[in-house]
């Protein structure tokens, strides 16, 4: 075990005896860390941009285990999985969100500082270069990315893939705040021209041409509001918060049958906890409050019984006799880099219960969670970094919400199966019987819940905050 691994670790807590049949002999060890900063360090060493005629300290999207290098030919697109949600050739800035969260987390929990040191210099490289290649908007998201052969934009339109949290919006500030504002302000290009106040999700980063179709979804607009009120913040222009308040406004006549609306009501609360402060918006609270209800009152949900009706595929009727978001569901394209199925949504109501205190949202997550307990995980079926790394924060929010260690010793399950059947060679596996890295399914959500499981079972008290990257 390496010196770092060393000073990161301290001695595993094995008191707990529904963790030792789980954990074993490898906590003692640090199971659940040593592949984390394995991973970082093949990463820094062996994947970055290397290629084309200009190199960076950007990190490929997916590599071939053996070689850790950019294949030639991509390797054949997953069940649900679009083209468009790989960057092949290339890296996606918010693909690698939560790798480069983790590094710093890294660096603060070892005391290495080439963690933090790679990390910045990735985000250095590209606010500096790829961030100026149009009208400011980042090349990342859901369609875009930075082509490592043709040093440029790829597919470029602007599309939040989920919630970016403050934590990453302050290092960006702090490595370019210049670019990081001009991103920010640039999300008016979301925007339709004209006096109605309504939006598309996509944008163009290339040109200053404004959408001609509004595809107002609720969620996106919460994904603005967060950045415009980041912002105010930091710079205390009040035409930010006056941006804000109208795109919220602009909501309030959206069906509360759109489950999209419980994005938008987290990102309002959030917005006011986590960077308003003293000038929090009321209205914000008691809209966002209002938004949280949908996924707990409009549906015909039965989670115990694993029916989450979202995810019954459009046009069928739902059966009696199977599930729909739980092992089913192991990929969720425009959102397969993070949580996917009834866990990801379960994620979102442990976040408005830590928001609100709402007892029938953390009930709901346990449900949720209490009936993949008494499932089978399908023996074939290729399961990503990000379905394990889903199910491991679930688990372990509830843990901490209610002590209750059966949690727990999911949590390690999940755990000891994302370690055995994905970690090869210094990376992890785009998904189980994979032979490719790719950091679009899930990678970095997975290291940062590895992390908060080796800290719970450290008993260390160190702050991991909680992403709820699905927002």
């Amino acid at each position: 075990m390496s010196m770092r691994l060393l000073l990161f670790s301290s001695a595993i807590v094995m008191g707990c005896p529904v963790c030792r049949q789980a954990c074993a002999e490898e906590s003692k060890a640090s199971r659940y860390l040593e592949p984390v900063i394995g991973c970082l360090d093949t990463l820094i060493e062996d994947c970055t941009d290397t290629y084309g005629s200009e190199h960076s300290p950007m990190f490929c999207s997916l590599v071939d285990l053996k070689t850790h290098r950019i294949p030639a030919k991509a390797p054949p697109l997953m069940r649900e999985q679009r083209k468009s949600d790989r960057a092949f050739p290339g890296g996606n800035l918010q693909h690698d969100m939560f790798t480069l969260l983790a590094m710093y987390h890294a660096s603060r929990l070892t005391g290495d500082e080439r963690y933090a040191k790679a990390a910045d210099a990735y985000l250095e490289f590209f606010l500096r270069r790829a961030a100026s290649v149009g009208n400011g908007l980042f090349p990342c998201g859901e369609h875009a990315y930075w082509d490592f052969l043709k040093e440029t934009c790829t597919y470029p339109t602007h599309e939040d893939l989920a919630f970016v949290p403050g934590q990453f919006l302050d290092r960006l500030w702090e490595v370019n705040p210049k670019a990081t504002e001009k991103h920010i302000r640039q999300l008016m290009m979301h925007f339709l021209e004209g006096d109605q106040w309504v939006w598309n999700r996509h944008a163009s980063i290339i040109s200053n041409k404004r959408p001609t179709r509004p595809a107002p979804f609720p969620r996106h607009a919460g994904f603005y509001i967060y950045q415009w009120a980041f912002l105010y913040s930091k710079t205390h222009d009040p035409e930010l918060l006056e941006l804000a308040k109208k795109t919220t406004d602009a909501n309030k006549t959206v069906s509360k049958a759109n489950l999209s609306v419980i994005s938008l009501g987290l990102s309002l609360l959030r917005a006011n906890e986590e960077l308003l402060g003293d000038e929090a918006i009321a209205d914000w609270n008691k809209f966002g409050r209002q938004c949280l209800g949908p996924v707990i009152e409009a549906t015909k949900d039965e989670p115990k019984q694993g029916r989450i009706l979202m995810f019954v595929p459009h046009g069928q009727e739902p059966q009696p006799n199977r599930t729909y978001g739980f092992w089913d569901k192991v990929y969720e394209g425009s959102g397969g880099y993070a949580f996917v199925g009834a866990e990801k949504l379960s994620l979102m109501c442990l976040c408005a219960h830590r928001l609100t205190g709402s007892r029938e949202h953390l009930e709901y997550a346990e449900d949720v969670c209490d009936h993949y307990l008494t499932l089978t995980r399908p023996p074939k079926e290729p399961i990503t970094p990000g379905k394990f790394g889903g199910l491991i924060a679930l688990s372990l929010d509830l843990y901490d919400l209610t002590g209750n260690e059966k949690y727990l010793k999911f949590a390690c399950q999940n755990a000891d199966w994302a370690i055995d059947e994905l970690y090869s060679n210094g990376l992890f596996r785009a998904a189980t019987g994979k032979d490719y890295y790719e950091a679009a399914n899930g990678v970095g959500p997975l290291l940062i819940e590895l992390i908060r499981l080796h800290l719970v079972l450290s008993d260390n008290d160190y702050p991991l905050p909680r992403y709820y990257a699905e927002t």
